[in-house]
């Protein structure tokens, strides 16, 4: 089966690595808009002329499944997305609220949920917010430029703890009281081990649960063991390149 995924730039390869290594005989498709990342700090109407630009890109592959891999464009965009293209089939990303009610290593125990600006004014995430936690142990942090440093210097390979450490370091005392954080955008996994080394603080990453969810609303299983293991088309919107044949180690899936 064919599945796009897209986001503004790397940061939905998180999405992309746990889909990969759950189901790697089926075929992926992954669309990163680093020409316009990251999307946090864009308007909404312009993330979803971006999101419907990518999504008749998949159209005429003829894919019918597609992952929003960014929380901010799920947030915004999803639901009208789903109205204007009803024969195709969306799956989106929102920050892990839910693991306070599922887990007792984090019930009624203080946490911080770190986002986007544009992630935290969204009525999709407020919503989810009260909805799944009314007693409010979450207080969201958002970051303005924590994305886009990722972004920047994802290809380079660098040492991200300075870049994590930068990006923290005046909210630091934010966190004090805090048994946990959950990552609110899906470029925050890439960096994950060296924000629980910074703050030690165990983060959790909806990324597993995402792909689990992708794969079983397809009609697919689980296949990890298989020997089959397909390429993965890879385009990137910064470059006039077409569509490139990749294997996931030269993704870089950290």
């Amino acid at each position: 089966m064919k599945i796009g995924v897209f986001d503004s730039g790397v940061g939905g390869l998180s999405i992309l690595k746990e889909l990969y290594e759950m189901s790697p005989s089926n075929s992926f498709y992954y669309f990163s808009d680093s020409r316009f990342a990251p999307y946090g700090n864009k308007e909404e109407e312009f993330i979803f002329e971006r999101c419907q630009f990518i999504t008749e890109v998949f159209i005429s592959l003829e894919i019918k499944h597609i992952v929003i891999a960014c929380n901010t464009a799920t947030a915004w965009c999803i639901d009208r997305l789903r109205k204007t293209y009803s024969d195709i089939t969306f799956f989106g990303v929102e920050p892990y609220i839910n693991i306070i009610n599922k887990s007792d290593d984090y019930k009624n125990k203080k946490g911080v949920s770190l986002v986007t600006d544009l992630m935290n004014n969204s009525k999709r995430y407020q919503d989810l917010k009260d909805r799944l936690d009314p007693n409010g142990y979450i207080t969201s942090i958002p970051l303005k430029n924590l994305a886009y440093d990722i972004e920047s210097h994802y290809f380079q390979k660098p040492n991200f703890g300075p870049i994590v450490e930068k990006n923290l370091k005046d909210k630091f005392d934010l966190f004090r009281d805090c048994s946990y954080i959950i990552l609110g955008c899906t470029h925050y996994p890439i960096v994950k081990l060296h924000i629980e080394k910074y703050l030690s603080l165990p983060c959790i990453s909806p990324c597993e649960n995402v792909a689990d969810y992708v794969l079983k609303g397809s009609g697919l299983n689980r296949d990890n063991s298989s020997k089959k293991r397909t390429l993965i088309k890879f385009f990137d919107s910064s470059r006039d390149d077409d569509w490139q044949s990749l294997s996931s180690e030269q993704l870089i899936l950290f």
